[in-house]
């Protein structure tokens, strides 16, 4: 009965006021997240984050969950920060960072090659060519905005994951339908978590090169640097989690039946470029496939970029010792 509600809501349920779209996500993430419900009641105006979600029915709202918490999440950050910058990192830690000196990221088209832009799919938005037009804060403020990136990423991709039970429920019923649909809604927000730790080096790479000054600052900004260390744990125990939980879903299908591989093809891109794509395939029992693309190319670009020695400024940026449990030590010794 409770699975035949559930299912009813999704397909049948169709309200289109932003009261609905409110009560449905503050609903969600108080029952299945960890942080996402405290980043909706932190906006008492809810029509700020209702806006991102499109449709009028709950499945489709359902797709847009990590964007809402990811918009919602900056708006918590700025709360955090007043006229700082503010990182939540997770329950029970907040941590306001003075912004020092910077650079506008832009200047990164100077050091990074058009080859390697063109195959970075945030690296337009984010630090090239902004969004319509506009520079985003992460081109204005460099380094302290990409790491408000890199938190409202974690956030909004950690939300979706931690819907693991609630689609585990629907998929009792339509087991590939539902998984499917669970990973899709997050398999290119996990990528983000390597961008943004390459922006984050380049930043400081280049800083060093060129603007000494702002490369002091960021390294003697010890704030900064602990919410830097805490949030890339916290995405690192996020990605373990994702890991284990795919894994528990290749079990249970595989149980129940069906087969379920992860294979890469080589396609065609728009601009005629070939490269290899992986996909999540389930072979349904009567033979029919459906899949998803899991992107993990851009996973395997990303990481092999990152293994260069280079990115070892990312070690030196980090905060030796600190963990969720010590880090108000660190903040008193800034």
């Amino acid at each position: 009965m409770r699975i035949f509600c559930l299912l009813l809501c999704l397909c049948a349920f169709n309200p289109s006021d932003d009261i609905a779209k409110r009560d449905f996500y503050l609903r969600i993430s108080k029952k299945y997240c960890s942080d996402a419900y405290e980043i909706f009641q932190s906006e008492p105006d809810y029509k700020k984050f209702t806006q991102y979600a499109n449709g009028d029915k709950e499945s489709e709202w359902l797709a847009e969950f990590g964007t809402v918490v990811h918009e919602t999440c900056h708006g918590y950050n700025s709360k955090i920060g007043q006229s700082k910058e503010g990182y939540f990192i997770t329950s029970g830690i907040k941590i306001i960072v003075s912004r020092k000196s910077y650079y506008n990221s832009t200047e990164l088209n100077n050091f990074i090659p058009d080859s390697v832009q063109k195959n970075i799919d945030r690296y337009k938005v984010y630090i090239d060519k902004g969004m319509n037009g506009d520079q985003v804060a992460s081109q204005v403020f460099g380094i302290y905005d990409m790491l408000d990136e890199f938190c409202a990423y974690y956030h909004g991709t950690k939300a979706q994951v931690e819907l693991y039970e609630y689609y585990n429920a629907l998929a009792a019923i339509k087991p590939s339908k539902y998984w499917l649909l669970y990973l899709k809604h997050f398999q290119s927000e996990i990528y983000s978590y390597y961008e943004f730790k390459l922006f984050m080096s380049w930043y400081l790479q280049y800083a060093r090169k060129v603007h000494e000054d702002v490369y002091n600052d960021c390294m003697d900004n010890i704030p900064l640097r602990v919410s830097y260390t805490l949030l890339d744990d916290e995405w690192v125990a996020l990605l373990k989690d994702f890991d284990t939980k795919r894994n528990q879903i290749i079990e249970q299908l595989t149980q129940k039946g069906f087969k379920v591989n992860i294979e890469g093809q080589y396609e065609k891109d728009v601009d005629g470029k070939v490269s290899k794509h992986y996909y999540f395939n389930v072979i349904e029992k009567n033979g029919e496939s459906n899949g998803i693309c899991t992107y993990y190319q851009n996973i395997e670009y990303l990481t092999t970029m990152l293994k260069d020695t280079t990115h070892r400024v990312l070690n030196r940026f980090r905060v030796e010792g600190v963990i969720s449990l010590n880090y108000k030590t660190y903040l008193e010794k800034k």
